[in-house]
C-alpha cells in the first residue's frame, strides 16, 4: 500500500527525509517480558558494641519485546521485532508499517497503522530522528554545562574588551587598576560596576544564544509529526 509521492520525501532542517511502507496480514504475534533484577544485599561492621551496616536496594528493569510476522500481497512473510512495544495485534489482521531515515542515517520504523481497528502508533519518536539536528543544549543534562562554558567565554571577550577600552585610554578604572582617578569617557565605572558589567550581559547573551535555537527546533518536530499524520490518513 502506497500513499501520494509528494508524501514520500519531507525537508526538515538540513535533512531530507525518506519514507516508504510495508503492508500486509498479521501471520503471527507474540509478546514477552524479561525482567532483569540489580542489587541487593549489603554490609557493615561491628566493634565494641558499635557500629554501622548498609543495604544495597534491589531494583529491577522489565524489558518488553514484540516479535510478529506479517505476509505482505506478494505472499512474502516478513519477521517484525519492536523493542519496548506492545501493541495490540492478533492474527489476520492488516497492518502498514512506516519507516522513515535519511540517506546517511539509514532508515527505522516509524509509525504502526492497524487497518481493522483503525488506530495507529508511533514506534520511534520524532526526536529520535531529528536528535542530530538537536541544539548541543536541547537535553537538560547537556544544557547546564553549554551555558556554564558559553557564560565563561563571553566574559573572557568582554574582559578582553574592557582591557582594550583601557589600553587605548578610553576606559579608566582606578579601584580596579590601581592608578589615580583620571577623568574620561567612562569615568563612571568603578570596582563593582565593572564585575557586574562583565557578569550580568555574559549571562544574557549565554541564555539568548541557548535558546535561540529551540523554537526552530520545536518547528522541526511538529513538521515531522504532522507529516506523518497525513501519511497515515492516506493509507
Amino acid at each position: 500500500m502506497s500513499f501520494p509521492r509528494e508524501l514520500m520525501t519531507l525537508k526538515a532542517g538540513k535533512a531530507l527525509f525518506e519514507f516508504g511502507t510495508l503492508t500486509g496480514v498479521v501471520v503471527d504475534s507474540n509478546k514477552h517480558s524479561e525482567t532483569h533484577v540489580y542489587g541487593g544485599g549489603g554490609g557493615g561492621y561491628s566493634y565494641q558494641g558499635t557500629g554501622s551496616s548498609y543495604v544495597n536496594p534491589v531494583r529491577s528493569d522489565v524489558e518488553r519485546t514484540h516479535e510478529f510476522w506479517i505476509r505482505d500481497e506478494n505472499g512474502k512473510e516478513h519477521s517484525i521485532r519492536l523493542d519496548s512495544h506492545h501493541i495490540p495485534l492478533r492474527a489476520g489482521q492488516m497492518i502498514t508499517l512506516v519507516f522513515a531515515g535519511t540517506e546517511k542515517s539509514g532508515h527505522n520504523w516509524a509509525a504502526l497503522y492497524n487497518h481493522a481497528s483503525e488506530t495507529w502508533w508511533w514506534i520511534t519518536s520524532p526526536d529520535w530522528f531529528l536528535e542530530d539536528q538537536a541544539p548541543l543544549w536541547y537535553k537538560t543534562d547537556k544544557s547546564i554545562f553549554v551555558f556554564v562554558v558559553t557564560t565563561i567565554v563571553m566574559s573572557c571577550v568582554l574582559m578582553v574588551l574592557l582591557a582594550l577600552l583601557y589600553v587605548v585610554g578610553v576606559l579608566h578604572v582606578p579601584h580596579v587598576m590601581g592608578v589615580p582617578y583620571e577623568e574620561g569617557v567612562l569615568n563612571a565605572i568603578d570596582r563593582d560596576f565593572v564585575p557586574w558589567g562583565i557578569i550580568v550581559p555574559s549571562l544574557v547573551v549565554s541564555y539568548f544564544l541557548l535558546k535561540r535555537n529551540f523554537p526552530k527546533h520545536k518547528r522541526r518536530i511538529e513538521l515531522f509529526r504532522e507529516h506523518m499524520k497525513r501519511i497515515i490518513s492516506n493509507l
